[in-house]
């Protein structure tokens, strides 16, 4: 495909996330005409596999809270959880633990080392606070349970880093930064009694922090009546699979290759299909490069529910990348089965990737595409 305003061929990929910025308005917004053509060129001008952006990029809330910790954290090895893709790494003896596909290989091109032993404690253990206050806590027993001497817990204010205080046991100290907090702990004499996953309120293995992690959500729930429908042939690529709920809906005879950029999605998936032919792929399903290669063109079917919203900004640049790489998956007469909300352009972008794009089903704010390629 030829990228809009150059003579130069792009990957369908980057031409997907143009025609995306282009077309996408929020509802009773007037379209930021000069940001919208600073972000088309560089989106053109981005090299073919790094169209994504760190974390910290993206939400500036998170930026703040991580220069905060830089400033304040003593000299010496940490053990740092869920910092931010692009984290310098103050000592070459700390290690990280990040979930989340990207990010992790981001930090280890910054020279970050992952954690390995897992029964080693440390003097000091850096968290970042999520947005799920669940998800927080979990991350807090982790630090407590090996922390030898203080444990740092950087918290945007957007994310509610003002309500910790009242709510945190041992505060040693508190360090206020550009609409962030840093707390200063103490370990806990005595374990706190919180498990990592969980069953969810439709009695799945699920975890705070995962998409939908404590319930079905209504778009999947939708695109997997659809799916139900459907004369399936294997092996189908869910991608974005999360906690793994669509393959649970349908036939235990098919295979399925799940896609999931957060690792701790893989681990409930596995438990909820325990027993299935399914094979998991820790990667970046907006990244084609990240998949097995031998899936490129020869799938009969993806499954997608995709993200779309970049922290609190629905933004369907992601989906668009799922779209793209779900044409490079799929073999010729294969289809892609997406949902999303109705008020997003995805007929839009499905149609630049693919021959025939149709309309499913519409219902309560959802639509449910067919693309076929």
């Amino acid at each position: 495909k030829r990228a809009p305003g150059t003579n130069k061929s792009r990957p369908i990929r980057n031409f997907t996330v143009l025609c995306t910025m282009e077309e996408f308005v929020e509802p009773g917004q007037r379209p930021p005409h000069a940001r919208k053509a600073r972000q088309l060129k560089e989106a053109r001008d981005l090299p073919p596999n790094s169209s994504r952006m760190s974390l910290s990029e993206i939400d500036p809330a998170l930026a703040r809270a991580r220069d905060l910790v830089l400033k304040s954290l003593p000299e010496g090895p940490a053990l740092w959880l869920r910092p931010p893709g692009d984290t310098p790494c103050p000592d070459p003896e700390s290690r990280f633990e990040q979930p989340w596909y990207p990010e992790f290989h981001r930090l280890l091109s910054l020279g970050w080392k992952p954690l390995a032993e897992e029964s080693r404690e440390w003097d000091r253990v850096v968290v970042f606070g999520s947005r799920q206050k669940e998800e927080t806590r979990r991350l807090l027993d982790r630090a407590r349970r090996v922390a030898r001497d203080l444990v740092y817990l950087a918290v945007p204010n957007e994310y509610g880093g003002k309500s910790w205080k009242s709510e945190l046991e041992g505060v040693q100290g508190e360090e206020v930064g550009r609409k962030s907090r840093l707390f200063v702990l103490s370990p806990l004499e005595t374990e706190l009694a919180v498990e990592d996953f969980g069953e969810n309120s439709a009695g799945f293995t699920s975890t705070p922090g995962l998409f939908s992690w404590d319930k079905i959500d209504r778009g999947s729930e939708l695109l997997a009546g659809v799916l139900s429908e459907q004369s399936l042939r294997g092996p189908v690529v869910d991608l974005g699979a999360g906690w793994g709920y669509l393959p649970t809906r349908l036939s235990p005879h098919l295979e399925f290759h799940l896609v999931e950029a957060d690792r701790r999605g893989l681990v409930a998936a596995e438990a909820n299909l325990k027993g299935r032919n399914v094979h998991l792929h820790w990667a970046d399903a907006s990244d084609p490069q990240s998949l097995p290669p031998g899936l490129k063109g020869r799938v009969p079917a993806v499954i997608t529910n995709p993200p779309f919203h970049t922290h609190k900004k629905a933004d369907p640049v992601l989906g668009g990348a799922f779209v793209a790489t779900a044409g490079w998956l799929l073999k010729k007469g294969g289809a892609c089965y997406l949902v999303g909300n109705s008020h997003l352009p995805y007929a839009k972008i499905m149609e630049a990737v693919f021959s025939n794009v149709e309309v499913l089903l519409q219902q309560d704010g959802f639509k449910v595409y067919r693309g076929l390629k």
